[in-house]
C-alpha cells in the first residue's frame, strides 16, 4: 500500500480497529454469535456475525470486524459507568459506598426505587438522539 499511495517503503500501512472491535479479540469473541457487554463511560452490547446486518430503525450500528470476514452489530448507549460518577458527585457519595448501599437494597426496595434514564449524553441506542435529555421518576 505504501508504494501504492507513494510514500516511502519505511512508512508501515496497517489495518485497525476501533476499541470495541479491537476487544473482541482480547475476551475471544472471534465466531459469529460470540458476544460481550462492555462498561465504561459509556456501554456497548457487542455480538459477532457473519454478515453485514444493519439495523438503523433501532440504531443497532454494523461495522466489519477486525477477523477477515466477520462482522459485528453493536449497540451503544452514551452514558452507562459515568452515570455512577455522576451520581456520586451529585450527592457527595463514593462509588464503592453507592454500590454497597445498592447491593444491601431488599427486592421490594430495589421494585419501588425510582428509575433513571442516563442520557447525559444524548443516546445512540435505541434512539439515535443526540439531543436526548436525561429524566427520572419514581
Amino acid at each position: 500500500m505504501a508504494a501504492r499511495w507513494g510514500l516511502n517503503a519505511s512508512v508501515m500501512v496497517a489495518g485497525g480497529g476501533g476499541d470495541n472491535a479491537v476487544s473482541a479479540i482480547g475476551v475471544g469473541a472471534v465466531s459469529p454469535g460470540d458476544a460481550f457487554i462492555s462498561l465504561g463511560t459509556s456501554g456497548v452490547l457487542f455480538v459477532v456475525t457473519d454478515a453485514y446486518r444493519p439495523a438503523p430503525q433501532s440504531a443497532v450500528h454494523a461495522f466489519c470486524h477486525v477477523l477477515p470476514n466477520l462482522w459485528h452489530q453493536m449497540s451503544v448507549m452514551l452514558s452507562a459507568a459515568s452515570c455512577l460518577q455522576w451520581f456520586c458527585r451529585l450527592t457527595g457519595t463514593t462509588e464503592v459506598a453507592l454500590l454497597a448501599e445498592i447491593a444491601e437494597l431488599s427486592e421490594e426496595d430495589k421494585a419501588n426505587a425510582p428509575f433513571f434514564l442516563p442520557y447525559l449524553s444524548g443516546e445512540r441506542t435505541p434512539h439515535n438522539d443526540p439531543d436526548a435529555p436525561a429524566s427520572s421518576g419514581a
